[in-house]
C-alpha cells in the first residue's frame, strides 16, 4: 500500500534527525521486561482480586414450627428454612478468574493464528531492510528480526489482546492499557522500522476478533 510506505518514510525522516533517541528506544523496544512487566502485574492483580458479592433477594420467612414440620417430613436440618440459593452459573459469573482464563486461551489462539498467517502469506520484509527508501538509524542494526515476516504483528496481537482482556474487569483500565500499548509499545516499532502501520492494524484486528466472544461467555 502506497500510504503505508509514505507514513513509514515520513516517520523515518523525522526520527533520523534525533539520533540521541535511537539507541535508548531500540533497547526499550527489544527488551521484554519493560514492556511486559506492567501487563503481567496487572493480570496477576486482577487474577487475585476478590470477587464481587452477589445480591440475593431474601426468601420468605419460615416460622420455627414450619421448620420443625419440614424436618419431621425428612428434610435435612441444614436445608430446612433455607432461602434462595445462588446457582452455580451465577457463582461462576461472579468469579473474576473465569473471564481472565478464557480470555487468555483466546489470546493464545489468536497468537497461534497470527504466526500461521505470517508463515502462509507472502513474506513481507521489515521497513528497515529496504535500503533504497529507509534512512539508517545510528547504532542500530537493520538486520533485527530479518528472518520474520513483518505482517501481521505479534506485538499488536498480544498487547492489544491483553488490553482488551482487562475490559472484563475495568473499562477504564482497558483504555489506559490500550493507550500505553499504542504510545510506548507499537509506535516505537514504527519509528525503528520493525513494522508498517498495516502490520499493527492487522494484528490488532486479529486480537479483537478472537476476543470479541468474551463478553458473552
Amino acid at each position: 500500500m502506497a500510504w503505508d510506505h509514505e507514513i513509514i518514510e515520513i516517520l523515518n525522516r523525522w526520527f533520523v534527525s534525533h539520533p540521541e533517541f535511537h539507541r535508548p528506544l531500540y533497547l526499550f523496544a527489544t527488551s521484554d521486561l519493560p514492556k511486559g512487566i506492567l501487563f503481567i502485574a496487572l493480570f496477576v492483580a486482577l487474577w487475585h482480586r476478590r470477587p464481587p458479592s452477589i445480591p440475593v433477594a431474601p426468601g420468605p420467612q419460615i416460622t420455627r414450627s414450619a421448620r420443625l414440620e419440614q424436618q419431621s417430613n425428612g428434610l435435612p436440618e441444614e436445608l430446612a428454612g433455607m432461602g434462595p440459593r445462588i446457582t452455580r452459573s451465577a457463582r461462576h459469573r461472579s468469579s473474576p478468574r473465569r473471564p481472565l482464563f478464557i480470555g487468555l486461551l483466546l489470546l493464545l489462539l489468536a497468537l497461534a493464528t497470527n504466526r500461521l498467517l505470517a508463515s502462509l502469506l507472502p513474506f513481507r520484509p521489515r521497513p528497515s531492510l529496504l535500503t533504497d527508501t529507509w534512512l539508517p538509524l545510528s547504532n542500530i542494526s537493520p538486520r533485527a528480526f530479518s528472518s520474520l515476516s513483518s505482517f501481521p504483528s505479534d506485538h499488536a496481537v498480544f498487547f492489544i489482546g491483553l488490553s482488551l482482556l482487562f475490559a472484563t474487569s475495568s473499562r477504564l483500565l482497558s483504555l489506559a492499557a490500550l493507550l500505553y500499548t499504542s504510545l510506548f509499545i507499537l509506535f516505537p516499532r514504527l519509528l525503528l522500522g520493525f513494522h508498517y502501520p498495516t502490520d499493527l492494524l492487522a494484528g490488532a484486528l486479529i486480537s479483537a476478533l478472537f476476543l470479541s466472544p468474551l463478553p458473552f461467555l
